[in-house]
């Protein structure tokens, strides 16, 4: 288990533009065919700002170094196998710090969609639109918005060592349309579920609510963050349970009129309080990730989010990345983090033992993935991986030596991609499973939900969570 706490929190991407700057349609994957494992594609040296995330040899479907970075070969033997200190007697270095030494297992359906034809319309019903992951403990816990019409938000865990729960989350009779779901471990490695979503009291009417559930080892139990507010529902709905069992959620509302406003809300045993992070930042609202959410090992909290940029002009972002911290009862201390290149709004952030913040953000002109975290007081970003449509629904964890772990999808391939840090640099992976976007054919062919990911770390290995059509999980293990 993750010594940090963070959210995990996601749905499909809503964007269209999947064709843009989609490179390659190999993406690096380096085979072809129906495999299970995952192809290497090498390790991009250079640290932050370093630019170029290394290009793919045609011929080993393995990246060569970037413009300023080392070889892959450079790191094999820096760290001990017992996850030592360095040969240079430096610092700890973890055990798994070779390139190329995952392999990632055959994906495990957790649950697929439907759709059928009725009475002239077609119903479509993907388990994979809004979902979220945990683990702790060795546990995989999972929670979605279920392809089941009459059980819209299901629990599972793999503790019995098959996917199995303790049923709904949310009464079937309630009539609850979740928008946004996260999910998060408390000390006791119980889980707590944030849900953001419309309650239809009889139709036409609705209220918009984010509801906070925890489990207690024998049921559900909820209560009301926001339990009604005019305007639409939360669309980007985080929670956190810190180290204190303190519940930390954050989302996009209406406040003061505003439906776009980043709300921060906290529980102690009076009850929940809510305020605003920033009010004269307006949340962009095209995903279901345009904020998130973590709190460090010292209780502070951690906010990532991407808003409205009214300045642009020309060619210029309409989005900017935007973090903020609290320290206790202080007041948010905000600070611009990205604001040159032109950035999608889905955003993820993980924080380190050290406290130190990573967040993981896309750029549009190249569909490329970035990474960005606080070096000496100014935020330093770097391309992890640029190679074909990968820019879309990615997710980050820290492990606990400190090192950032993202996952991330290939748009035109339909893949997954993964990358971590190593002492070398970034190691990136390709598994070459396809996972579908939509129902297939027939009269359903504009039923479709963009696949997404969110991360999981299960000691220094991902647990990958992958929604679309379906919901699967995909697992990495030491060669």
């Amino acid at each position: 288990m993750v010594a940090v706490l963070t959210s995990g929190c996601t749905t499909g991407d809503s964007e269209a533009n999947a064709d843009a700057g989609s490179g390659s349609a190999d993406s690096g994957s380096g085979s072809t065919g129906g495999s299970s494992s995952a192809t290497p594609t090498g390790t991009s040296g250079g640290g932050p700002g370093s630019g170029s995330a290394g290009t793919e040899s045609p011929t080993t479907g393995q990246d060569t170094e970037g413009a300023e970075g080392s070889t892959a070969n450079e790191t094999g033997d820096t760290a001990s196998e017992s996850g030592g200190e360095s040969s240079s007697g430096g610092e700890r270095l973890p055990p798994d710090d070779t390139p190329g030494e995952l392999s990632f297992e055959t994906p495990s359906e957790i649950e697929g969609g439907w759709y059928q034809y009725y009475q002239g319309s077609v119903q479509y019903r993907p388990s994979g639109e809004v979902f979220a992951v945990a683990v702790g403990g060795g546990v995989t816990h999972v929670v979605n918005d279920s392809s089941s019409s009459s059980n819209p938000v299901v629990y599972r865990s793999d503790a019995e060592g098959a996917w199995a729960g303790n049923g709904n989350v949310t009464d079937p009779d309630f009539d609850y349309v979740p928008r946004s779901l996260a999910i998060s471990l408390d000390t006791d490695l119980l889980p707590s579920i944030g849900v953001g979503g419309i309650h239809y009291v009889n139709y036409p009417s609705s209220i918009s609510s984010a509801h906070a559930y925890s489990y207690d080892g024998y049921l559900w139990n909820f209560d009301h963050p926001a339990a009604s507010m005019s305007g639409p529902a939360p669309r980007s709905l985080e929670m956190v349970v810190d180290n204190d069992n303190r519940r930390h959620v954050l989302f996009v509302g209406r406040w003061e009129g505003n439906d776009d406003t980043l709300i921060y809300a906290s529980a102690d045993e009076a009850g929940w309080v809510l305020e605003p992070v920033a009010t004269e930042h307006y949340v962009t609202s095209l995903t279901q990730k345009s904020c998130a959410l973590a709190v460090d090992p010292a209780g502070d909290v951690h906010v990532v989010y991407s808003r409205d940029n009214p300045a642009a002009q020309g060619n210029e972002s309409d989005t900017v990345i935007s973090y903020a911290r609290r320290s206790g009862d202080a007041a948010w201390e905000v600070e611009l983090v990205e604001d040159y290149l032109i950035v999608r709004d889905r955003v993820d952030i993980a924080v380190g033992p050290d406290g130190t913040p990573h967040i993981v953000m896309a750029e549009d002109m190249f569909s490329a993935i970035w990474h960005t975290s606080p070096v000496d007081g100014a935020w330093e970003a770097e391309v992890v991986d640029d190679v074909g449509d990968v820019g879309w629904g990615h997710a980050i964890a820290v492990d606990d030596f400190g090192r950032p772990h993202l996952s991330y999808v290939d748009r035109q391939l339909q893949q997954i991609r993964y990358a971590r840090r190593i002492s070398s640099g970034w190691d990136r992976y390709a598994p070459t499973e396809s996972f579908p976007d939509s129902a297939g054919g027939g009269g359903c062919g504009y039923c479709r939900t963009d696949i997404a990911t969110d991360l999981g770390l299960d000691g220094t290995q991902p647990v990958i969570v992958v929604g679309g059509f379906d919901l699967s999980v995909v697992r990495a293990r030491l060669d």
